[in-house]
């Protein structure tokens, strides 16, 4: 796992114990650290949303789009 997938994971689960069940792609990214992340921002920005998506699935937690899961 790469530190971008342990990052989000990370921000995932913390939002999942305060009981947050699932949320927008844009509010995922705004809680989760760049801590230990060596890449450019323009490649963050651009494989932020692919592997979140990949994360999200695989800890079951529905990301969710115009208001819609």
């Amino acid at each position: 796992m790469n530190q971008l997938e342990k990052n989000i994971a990370d921000a995932i689960k913390a939002a999942k114990r305060d009981g947050i069940v699932g949320m927008s792609m844009r509010n995922l990214k705004q809680v989760t650290p760049t801590r230990g992340l060596t890449i450019s921002v323009a490649e963050y920005h651009a494989t932020f949303d692919e592997v979140a998506s990949q994360v999200s699935k695989r800890l079951r937690f529905p990301i969710i789009k115009g208001g819609e899961v």
